[in-house]
């Protein structure tokens, strides 16, 4: 079974994540981020998924539905959102382990032996089967997935580093460290037997400890056999504005594209019925990804157009991340700019963000 936890999903992109939750953040000109996770858990044979919802969770129902376009619309098992925990505003806490604790009718009745649990800032479509056997094969209590990488390239927000002895069994976790010595980049994703899961949530919620599964779990390293299994695919993980920016940049890279979308298991995403793109015979595209139900009669480079976007006469738009339903009148200029959904720039305007700060225009403005 698999449990997409979104419990811990912060505003970590500033405007974009105003109105909605992490998962809900569209990527890829027509998915949100959740569908990659839900992909892949699909296409792992997996089919009882419960989705640890955060409180501002509308935009993440209407998208998944039922769960028919995952094809999780089942009698048996499917698609369950899992809701927080009523508190008082002035009662709410951070952490996890509660929203777990809530919830944990849903895995004592599952039939299924072993859990993913996994987030839902982590781009790519990783196959659980592996690590699954992975799991098995080193008789792990629990195992994480992790993605190495040059650490000097990388920052730290809301990362979580792992410490590995030779033999591969995880020593130390950092979480949020202020500075990291090691590559070992943790994919917010594990697997374990749905008791050990439990008891670890009753234990915690019994003591008062933790708040959250993964604190909880850091502090009984000593107790716990803990593996690690490197993923080898693509994963590009979404933890702030310039790190969206910029993997949302690198899908214009062919052989990135290839490796998320033709070299793993297919990307489903709620299905949405569009005429094509219309182009004028004025019309210059380069480099752009372009969805469904756009009209183009400008000149757009170096950019992604999500659907029934509408770019005007004269207008240039490059380095730019334009959002569902967003109107671009005649004779504009976009540089380095994210455009929310429903977003209308009037005739003649002129905006310009910086590829390490893009300027973002909040959803439903008019300029």
């Amino acid at each position: 079974m698999g449990i997409i936890n979104l419990a811990n999903d912060g505003k970590t992109l500033n405007e974009i994540t105003e109105s909605r939750p992490l998962a809900s953040v569209p990527f890829g000109g027509r998915y949100r981020l959740i569908d990659f996770v839900l992909s892949g858990m699909v296409n792992s044979g997996i089919e009882n998924v419960g989705i640890l919802t955060p409180h501002q969770h509308r935009s993440l129902v209407d998208h998944l539905r039922s769960g028919d376009d995952w094809h999780l619309a089942q009698k048996k098992d499917g698609l369950v959102f899992l809701p927080p925990p009523y508190y008082k505003a002035e009662d709410q806490c951070e952490g996890d382990i509660h929203n777990f604790y809530g919830n944990l009718d849903f895995l004592q009745k599952s039939t299924q032996d072993y859990v993913v649990v996994a987030g839902a800032n982590v781009v790519g479509c990783i196959d659980y089967r592996e690590a699954l056997r992975f799991h098995e094969e080193t008789a792990a209590d629990i195992t994480f997935l992790y993605k190495k990488e040059d650490h000097s390239r990388q920052d730290c927000p809301n990362c979580s580093v792992a410490n590995m002895e030779t033999d591969g069994r995880v020593a130390g976790i950092s979480l949020n460290p202020d500075s990291i010595d090691c590559g070992n980049f943790l994919l917010d994703t594990f697997v374990l037997k749905k008791g050990l899961l439990s008891d670890l949530v009753k234990g915690c919620v019994s003591r008062g400890g933790a708040t959250s599964v993964m604190r909880e779990i850091t502090d009984n390293l000593d107790h716990l056999r803990i593996s690690a299994y490197h993923y080898p695919g693509y994963i590009a993980r979404i933890h702030c504005l310039p790190s969206y920016y910029h993997h949302s940049m690198d899908l214009l890279n062919p052989g990135v594209w290839r490796q998320l979308f033709r070299q793993t298991g297919q990307i489903y995403s709620k299905v949405r019925d569009e005429a094509p793109t219309r182009y004028s015979d004025k019309a210059r595209v380069s480099n752009v990804l372009v969805a469904s139900g756009c009209t183009v009669a400008g000149t757009v480079e170096n950019s992604i157009l999500f659907r029934r976007v509408g770019i005007g006469k004269g207008s240039k738009v490059t380095g730019s991340i334009l959002m569902s339903n967003t109107e671009v009148e005649d004779n504009v200029i976009l540089e380095n700019v994210i455009c929310d959904k429903d977003v209308r720039v009037t005739a003649g305007k002129c905006l310009r963000g910086q590829p390490d700060n893009p300027l973002v225009v909040r959803k439903g403005t008019v300029i």
